[in-house]
């Protein structure tokens, strides 16, 4: 009895404890903007606590990001979140928010849909769930949610979890399109360049284009990319490479880092035209590109990526009134910014560099790097994409690093070999106690700690993959396992979400490995 009373007494003190941290905490006043729905104030409360560190924070700016709430939608920051927060925000700090996007899912709260699908699809704090995703998406997409519409065009295009229906995909994308979703602009726009979009005649490159525009516009560097390379090699319309060289220099200054063969690409494509390119045109491009950002004109808004290009283009001019006019615009920009954002701005600058045209020499192509032309250099992934940056950091290892392609990737049809990943898991229970396993009628004190007292969880990680050749054909089919231990309590072990990104990184260099030993290799993989 004086055990229990102890016990009881812990409780209850923790339980005040964190009552009263929590009152005092930064993070309060977040979530209680939340709550009430003012998501643009809990956004702006809870982004700094985030970049600190704080695991719940992350949380809750990983969904803002995804669903737009107090922030424009943005994938790539969302992902990057994503897996910030997943990496160390334990299962208290997932239920703290999870159980308000579902009170406002259950609600009927459109993004809450969006994002409580999403969650089960990733298994973002909770277990993975096809059909809990599926439901709460298609939810969400029914209520006319922009990012339910397009995670359910995702889901038909993959066929996961619903029949493939490209048809049916390309409807939901145009809906989210509709609504100016970037991602489903993309997506429309490598569909609709490669002839696959009903009402286009193959292939439609003005459509596409224009699809690549709006979504370079809403920030995704890889449509960035394409648009800089379309300006750059002048393939649908006049060759314009200061247009070119603009939205290449955007594309290489995010901080969401592209899959290694794009980036080599993007390289590839911003030395070409940087050697096309004068000294005082690239300076006046990047000018020009500072006050783009600036103004939000055509491009996202940022006042830090403007500064650094402002900065960039000062740097070694030597005409002191052109000097004058761009350290003026850039010093007046930083009146209005905080200190710690323009010394991040000058941090970027400062490491970007530009070497003048003679230091450069030749190491500057004057011609056109390569575009894909054949299937001999890349392998086709099939996977979910919440284990995409696993293949991407496996491939990344590889001597030479292993080109890849994405369903929707440019190339992705010209590759000669492709794997198909499934993902399954297990976990071993067998080490709880029999104790634990039937609570009825049981000390309600033991129950409370059993339900608090960590206890590991072994669980193993298994990737099946089937190798074919172009034409479709299985040549092989193989799985991989590893074992990773997670932290459950005593009472239950629960299927947790999907594998820690080392794991799932672990598990696809087996597969790959896998695939240079067999007869069957696909050219280009070698050396990993």
């Amino acid at each position: 009895m004086f055990l229990k009373r102890v016990r009881l007494a812990m409780v209850a003190a923790t339980i005040s404890l964190f009552a009263a941290a929590a009152i005092a905490d930064e993070f309060a006043d977040g979530i209680a903007a939340f709550d009430r729905g003012d998501f643009s104030a809990a956004h702006q409360l809870l982004m700094p606590l985030a970049e600190q560190g704080d695991p719940r924070a992350a949380i809750v700016v990983a969904g803002d990001f995804y669903v737009g709430w107090g922030v424009p939608a943005n994938d790539a920051k969302a992902d990057e979140w994503r897996r910030r927060a997943k990496s160390n925000a334990s299962p208290a700090d997932f239920g703290l928010v999870i159980s308000r996007w579902r009170r406002m899912a259950e609600a009927g709260d459109g993004a809450a849909q969006a994002m409580l699908g999403a969650a089960y699809y990733a298994g973002f704090g909770v277990p993975m769930d096809p059909k809990e995703a599926v439901k709460w998406i298609r939810a969400a997409a029914d209520r006319g949610h922009v990012r339910g519409q397009y995670a359910l065009g995702e889901l038909y295009f993959a066929g996961d979890g619903v029949p493939r229906d490209v048809p049916e995909a390309i409807k939901w994308f145009r809906l989210a399109a509709a609504q100016g979703d970037v991602s489903a602009q993309l997506k429309l726009g490598m569909l609709t360049e490669k002839g696959a979009v009903p009402g286009h005649a193959p292939p439609d490159d003005s459509q596409a284009l224009e699809r690549y525009r709006l979504a370079a516009a809403g920030g995704n560097p890889l449509a960035q990319k394409r648009l800089g390379e379309i300006y750059l090699r002048g393939e649908v319309v006049p060759q314009d490479p200061v247009e070119a060289y603009q939205w290449l220099v955007l594309a290489s200054a995010t901080q969401t880092r592209l899959p290694a063969e794009l980036q080599q690409e993007l390289q590839a494509l911003l030395g070409w035209a940087e050697a096309v390119l004068t000294d005082s045109q690239e300076r006046a491009a990047l000018y020009s590109l500072g006050e783009k950002c600036r103004d939000g004109t055509g491009v996202p808004q940022d006042d830090v990526l403007a500064y650094r290009f402002m900065d960039m283009a000062a740097q070694g001019e030597t005409d002191t009134l052109l000097a004058d006019q761009v350290r003026g615009a850039r010093d007046q920009l930083a009146e209005r910014m905080r200190p710690e954002s323009v010394a991040k701005a000058q941090s970027m600058s400062r490491g970007r560099g530009r070497p003048s045209k003679a230091q450069a020499g030749s190491t500057r192509p004057a011609t056109a790097p390569a575009a894909l032309t054949s299937g001999e250099d890349c392998l086709f992934v099939t996977v979910r994409p919440s284990l995409r940056n696993a293949v991407r950091a496996a491939a990344d290892k590889g001597q030479p690093p292993l080109v890849i392609r994405f369903e929707g990737d440019p190339g992705a049809e010209l590759c000669e070999r492709s794997v198909e990943l499934t993902f399954s898991l297990t976990v071993d229970r067998s080490s709880q106690s029999e104790h634990w396993e039937d609570t009825e009628g049981a000390d309600t004190d033991a129950v409370v700690l059993g339900a608090l007292l960590p206890w590991p969880c072994p669980t193993t990680h298994t990737l099946l993959a089937v190798v074919r050749n172009r034409a479709g054909d299985e040549l092989d089919s193989f799985e991989v396992s590893r074992l990773e231990e997670r932290m459950g309590t005593m009472l239950t072990c629960t299927n947790e979400s999907g594998p820690s990104d080392s794991i799932a990184t672990k598990l696809v260099r087996d597969v790959l490995r896998r695939l240079t030993a067999s007869t069957t290799s696909p050219a280009g993989v070698g050396g990993l």
